[in-house]
């Protein structure tokens, strides 16, 4: 387990291979508080969830590869978010990003609500079917240029020659 809270990093974070939970900062009516953070933060190949909140990023923030849930929370971040083949779920809530968002290849659902940036236009795949919803209508918040959900599979009529058969389908 990795745990940094309430402080003022000048350099660079790196958490790869930790068993336990990586907790780095947390909300501000916890125990544990956001950091100042001068460099980058890289999150890779951790096992028991990655947890960044309420801090101050002025470098890029990269987390890949982890399993176990990913919470990104009420961060301000200065340059680009890589947020990619992480499993068990990511959250990604009330951050305000300056660079671009990128978010591919999560497995475990992926929620993203009320985050703002001033970087430039971005796209945001989401995909809330493995929670059981079959369609998935976002709100496009700036940067967002487009966000694309994609729902449940499920059987709907299908035309094959001249039969209705069931087929499964996917909304997006």
């Amino acid at each position: 387990a990795v745990t940094l809270c309430g402080s003022t990093v000048s350099g660079s974070i790196t958490a790869t291979g930790s068993t336990g939970l990586v907790l780095l900062g947390g909300p501000s009516t916890g125990t544990c508080t956001g950091n100042s953070i001068s460099g980058s933060i890289t999150a890779k190949s951790n096992t028991g969830g990655v947890s960044i909140q309420g801090d101050k990023i002025s470098g890029s923030t990269t987390v890949t590869g982890n399993s176990g849930g990913v919470t990104f929370v009420s961060n301000t971040a200065s340059n680009a978010v890589t947020i990619s083949t992480n499993t068990g779920g990511v959250s990604f809530q009330k951050n305000t990003i300056a660079g671009a968002l990128t978010m591919n290849a999560n497995a475990g659902g992926v929620s993203v609500l009320n985050n703002t940036g001033s970087g430039s236009a971005t796209i945001t795949v989401t995909s809330l079917g493995d929670r059981g919803c079959e369609a998935v209508w976002p709100v496009i918040n700036p940067p967002q240029g487009a966000i694309v959900g994609f729902g449940a599979i499920v059987d709907r009529p299908w035309v094959e020659g001249t039969s209705v058969v069931p087929h499964p389908t996917v909304d997006a």
